[in-house]
This record gives structure tokens, sequence and C-alpha cells, in this order.
């Protein structure tokens, strides 16, 4: 297992994100000065969408074995640049961009 998979499954074990919003996560929802993580995005089939209900958009306290690994992933994808994507809102044919700045 590569230092990057052993990275993301910690942050997963730790956090508890469904699958897509494991995937959709960016450096932007990370924040390493109040240790917390901010889900706002799930990828599923159809490409990014918003959490289903307003409760799926939340911040998670991050524990330390999290934000240890969330320190080690830096080093590998933080200064990538961040591109643009376009998730679509609980309102129907409504989309909004978001740049994002892939953690893997």
């Amino acid at each position: 297992m590569s230092e990057q998979e052993r990275n993301i499954w910690t942050i997963a074990c730790y956090t508890g994100p469904r699958h897509g919003e494991l995937c959709a996560l960016a450096w932007e929802d990370v924040d390493l000065v109040r240790d917390e993580l901010r889900v706002a995005r799930n990828l599923a089939k159809e490409g990014f969408r918003v959490p289903k209900t307003k409760s799926g958009e939340r911040v998670i306290t991050l524990l330390q074995p999290a934000i240890d690994a969330l320190k080690r992933q830096r080093e590998v994808s933080y200064l990538r640049m961040p591109d643009n994507v376009t998730v679509q809102t609980r309102e129907k044919n409504k989309t909004r961009v978001a740049g994002c700045s892939c953690l893997a």
C-alpha cells in the first residue's frame, strides 16, 4: 500500500464520510488550524452534487490520526492547481462551479 493510500484510508476511518463524500474531498474543505473537515460535496454517477439533505452538509472535528494523515498527504498533493467542477445543487437543473484541489 502506498503512503497516499494509507493516508486516505486513515482519513476515511477517522472521519467517517460516505464513499462519494470521501471521493469529493478537496483541500478547500480542510481546516488544519481548527482541525475540521467540511463535507460540502458528494461524487455520484451523475457527477458532483451537494448532499441530499441540508444536514448532510456538515463539519467533522478531526481526530489526531486524521490530522497526521492530512499533514502527510499535504506534502504529496497540496500544491496542485484547483480544478473547476460543476456541482448539482438541490434545486432542479441548478448548478454551481466550485474550485477543488483534490486530496489524492
